[in-house]
């Protein structure tokens, strides 16, 4: 009989020792990374950008409208100063625009106008200009020319967040009711390399466009950010344009979708 509870007290303890390392091991604080946003004043960072869509963006005549272009630019970010309104001014401006339209070479036209964006101490923008009586004056679905700064800086990127930890951001354009859902997440960190590689989920609310046309866009962004000053490396972006159209005849007219993809490169 000793034996027997010699053996229950030693299971015990063993049980209550093993459940004690697993509190500890759970009770081991996640690694916190944050990364501070900074740029000199004057600065110019110069990008390569390329701008694809593939698939069928309407209907026409009962005929789908199927595109498949390919625009590549340089694209140049020239910042300010902060001014006393705590306001930094960005000018934004593409150079080199080459377009490859259903696999025609087409001439190079004035759709990415030249933009200034006022950026405020949390590097949302402000204020934006240059888009009057442009296609972005409108409503664009998605990722675009127009709106392309939010993959740039990443909503409290600069706050302390856990390797692996999503967190929500809600982000309204300037002059827009709407808002885009942002969800980041800090994928890895090369300290090596003085990187973080960051996934973002992009979703928007539906659009209501011409007539009964509906679109509900959604987005994928990896992007690599410098550690150190926030500055973006590079990203890759795939955005899902799912179209709506009830009043279409032909009931496989009614709904059809294309794919945007974004790849931007820092060159210097």
């Amino acid at each position: 009989m000793t034996s027997r509870w010699v053996i229950l007290l030693l299971a015990v303890g063993i049980l209550a020792s093993t459940a004690a390392q697993g509190e500890t091991t759970a009770s081991q604080p996640a690694e916190m990374i944050s990364v501070p946003v900074t740029v000199q004043p004057n600065e110019l960072r110069t990008y390569r950008l390329t701008v694809a869509i593939k698939g069928c963006v309407g209907i026409a005549d009962s005929e789908p409208l199927l595109i498949d272009a390919v625009n590549t630019m340089k694209l140049l970010h020239r910042y300010g100063r902060r001014e006393g309104d705590g306001l930094l001014q960005l000018d934004i401006s593409a150079t080199d625009v080459q377009a490859i339209i259903n696999g025609e070479k087409a001439p190079a036209t004035d759709q990415f106008p030249k933009l200034t964006a006022l950026l405020d101490g949390a590097w949302k923008v402000n204020r934006l200009f240059g888009i009057e009586n442009t296609q972005y004056a409108g409503q664009v679905p998605g990722l675009n020319y127009a709106n392309l700064l939010l993959l740039f800086y990443v909503p409290d990127l600069d706050r302390e967040h856990a390797l692996g930890q999503a967190w929500t951001s809600k982000v309204r354009w300037p002059g827009r009711s709407d808002e885009v859902t942002i969800v980041s997440t800090i994928k890895s960190r090369d300290a090596a390399a003085r990187t973080v590689t960051v996934r973002q989920e992009y979703t928007w609310p539906e659009m209501k466009l011409d007539g009964d046309r509906t679109v509900r866009c959604a987005a994928t962004v990896d992007s690599v950010f410098d550690s150190s000053t926030g500055k973006l490396l590079k990203s890759h972006a795939e955005c899902q344009l799912p179209f709506n159209e009830p009043s279409q005849s032909k009931p496989e007219n009614r709904q059809y979708r294309a794919t945007s993809r974004i790849d931007i490169s820092l060159e210097r």
